[in-house]
């Protein structure tokens, strides 16, 4: 295990890209993979990548075909940056 390993709710928080409060919220609630040593919080970087792929798998499975999931459907075609900007609707 080497020195990165635990992170710091600072360290975690920085590497989710989430705010610190969310990250404490998440942990007091059971939500993340978290460890309370005295009355400080440590994450293992193994654990929050498992957890946010799982997470992310789950998002993707949640998808259906209809687009019932967040975005578009994936039988959509997505358009590209300058077919948005010209306003194409061609599919």
């Amino acid at each position: 295990m080497s020195e990165h390993d635990v992170m710091t709710a600072k360290e975690a928080a920085a590497y989710l890209r989430i705010a610190r409060a969310t990250l404490y919220r998440l942990a007091a609630k059971g939500q993340i993979p978290a460890v309370k040593v005295g009355r400080v919080w440590r994450f293992s970087r193994q654990l929050l990548d498992e957890w946010l792929e799982a997470r992310m798998q789950a998002n993707l499975g949640g998808r259906s075909q209809e687009g019932g999931g967040q975005g578009p459907a994936l039988s959509e075609p997505v358009l590209n940056e300058a077919e948005r900007a010209e306003g194409s609707t061609d599919r």
